[in-house]
């Protein structure tokens, strides 16, 4: 990622409106070579060329009848205007000059960060240009057109957001709730997130930056982009934060986002609302709950499920139609669907007021009767740390190191050998149990529980490693017919929770056990990191949402069912950075990682 402003201005024809122009101006607006900052050349060069083009307006010699009949040189021409000074006043070297300009505007107004990622953008998720839903750079003349196609990526490509610095870029839809970040040690990344098909950065400070895929309000705000027309007409399409809300932890669902405040822990929704995975109302078709749920325009809107708005909130997990959040007592909570058993069975809503979202309920037993709230804590009392939630399923985390699971068992994602109950799991016995072997167990060292759709993988301290980063076990269990879990089997899924044992496949190092750091899961995939910073993946890839490239002769592989080292572009972290933690995830059909 490192480029010079040379470089840069010799690959500008003939306009700057490039995707990959944009992304080597937010390069030089931070990097610093051996001689410096790299913008310092960029920025006197167009200072030398807009004095020198103001003087030769005012020199007689320049402006002379008999100069008028001689031919331009070549390098006047080089810096002349491309518009006449009828359209507008331009100084120095057109290209230059708006080079300068966003320079100047990404050092001052707006931030830069630096992504990559594979897969899908078909709603914008990537940021690459093509999609109506914002986020990365606009796309406005007929060069550009054979870019608006990009909606599939096989490897790894290099992705700028682009976000307004505190105080900067547009005031109507900056986070109005403690505007004054502490510097740009609040800005620095935190964690990445991926949905069905949006995607999001959380700051340190607590920004909640998402972009993608808008249809049900999934981003927090209406319509596809939160661009404005005086950003938009410099080729930038800023991604704002969230409104009136500092972020602790969110994750993305299918269609849904959740969200808990920071400083107060409490939870927010929004997004698509069906069967109460937002607000926690049944939605039984005729019933009285439909008058109490928003209208369609409306889920954009931060909404608090049904009786929780006086609870405090540590880890939250979207699903496809339903939510699960644990609370500061450790209790796991759960709402929206429940047909497979995957949520706990409705418990009565105590003091429920329109702040928890009833709108024309006059007491608490007719909102209960609407709720799809439940509670659940283990019965000895242990205190629940983590939830993850998959299509039909959750699992949950305690903090002695247990896994519990819930609803459907169809493909063993629930972790345990299925039982006759199991088949015909319904809410009126949803309850949590343990899985099966040592993930069952106090004292199993599991520190770290994800979930896809239908598998699921829990990251097991080796016992080599006190935390330091020597590396951890991986357990997986669930759904492996597309090679989800990395494991070569006759066998369409894992019942219970086994050791998975990831291999390098990398050019030149033979195959060898990856020393693990951390993991994520797509839908029907999953990543690994290993200590070394190198991403692996397995699993599903339809849209190239593995990074693996493709095959020579036979293109891309829809599935993958071993461990395969990403390709494409280094990731690297920003230019003249230090940066050394990698952050990555994984959604419906792509993926998204970073350095910070």
């Amino acid at each position: 990622m490192l480029c010079t402003y040379a470089h840069i201005l010799c690959s500008i024809a003939p306009t700057l409106h490039h995707t990959r122009i944009y992304l080597e101006i937010a390069i030089i607006s931070v990097a610093i070579g051996p001689s410096g900052p790299n913008d310092i050349y960029l920025l006197h060069l167009h200072s030398f060329l807009a004095q020198h083009d103001a003087a030769s307006h005012h020199s007689p010699s320049l402006t002379s009848s008999s100069s008028a009949a001689t031919p331009t040189p070549t390098t006047t021409k080089k810096h002349a205007s491309s518009s006449s000074s009828s359209e507008g006043d331009h100084s120095g070297d057109t290209n230059t000059g708006e080079l300068a300009a966003m320079v100047k505007l990404l050092q001052s107004e707006y931030r830069p960060y630096f992504l990559f990622g594979a897969g899908s953008n078909e709603h914008g998720q990537l940021l690459l240009p093509g999609s109506a839903s914002g986020g990365g750079v606009v796309e406005d003349n007929a060069e550009a057109e054979s870019e608006i196609m990009t909606t599939e990526v096989d490897e790894l490509t290099e992705l700028l957001l682009v976000a307004p610095r505190a105080g900067g870029g547009n005031d109507e839809t900056a986070n109005d709730t403690d505007l004054s970040s502490a510097g740009d040690v609040d800005a620095d990344p935190h964690s990445l997130h991926a949905g069905g098909g949006h995607s999001a950065l959380l700051t340190r400070g607590g920004d909640l930056y998402l972009w993608g895929w808008n249809d049900a309000g999934q981003l927090g705000r209406c319509g596809a982009s939160s661009s404005t027309t005086s950003t938009k007409s410099s080729g930038l399409d800023p991604v704002h934060p969230l409104s009136n809300v500092r972020v602790a932890t969110v994750d993305l669902g299918h269609a849904h986002t959740l969200v808990v405040e920071k400083g107060t822990g409490r939870l927010f929704g929004f997004g698509e609302n069906g069967r109460g995975r937002v607000d926690g109302f049944a939605s039984a078709v005729g019933s009285s709950a439909t008058a109490n749920k928003p209208p369609q325009q409306q889920q954009h809107a931060l909404q608090t499920p049904l009786g929780l708005s006086k609870e405090h909130f540590v880890d939250v997990a979207a699903g496809l139609f339903h939510s699960a959040g644990v609370t500061q007592r450790g209790e796991l909570v759960t709402w929206g669907c429940g047909r497979f058993g995957q949520c706990l069975v409705p418990t009565q809503v105590q003091n429920a007021t329109t702040q928890d979202g009833l709108v024309g309920s006059s007491t608490a037993a007719a909102s209960s009767s609407l709720s799809t709230v439940g509670r659940w804590h283990p019965a000895d009392g242990s205190k629940l740390v983590q939830v993850a939630c998959g299509r039909r399923h959750t699992v949950a985390l305690d903090e002695h190191g247990r896994v519990w699971t819930l609803g459907d068992n169809k493909y063993g994602q629930l972790g345990r050998r299925r039982r006759s109950e199991d088949a015909t799991n319904t809410p009126a016995n949803a309850e949590p149990q343990l899985v099966e072997g040592p993930l069952g167990k106090v004292n199993s060292r599991c520190f770290a529980i994800r979930s896809g759709w239908s598998h699921i993988l829990a990251l097991v301290r080796s016992d080599n490693d006190s935390g330091g980063g020597g590396g951890a076990m991986l357990y997986g269990w669930g759904r492996n017919d597309k090679g989800q879990l990395g494991v070569i089997s006759t066998q369409s899924h894992v019942p219970v929770p086994q050791i998975l044992k990831p291999t390098s496949n990398a050019i030149g190092s033979g195959e060898r056990l990856i020393s693990i750091q951390s993991a994520c899961c797509g839908a029907e995939s999953s990543h690994v990191l290993d200590v070394d910073g190198n991403l692996h993946s397995a699993g599903w890839n339809e849209h190239g949402n593995l990074a693996i490239g493709v095959d020579g002769g036979s293109g891309r592989r829809d599935c993958c069912l071993s461990w395969t080292i990403a390709s494409g572009v280094r990731v690297v972290g920003p230019p003249s950075s230090k940066a050394e933690r990698k952050l990555f995830a994984a959604g419906g059909a792509h993926l998204i990682t970073m350095v910070t």
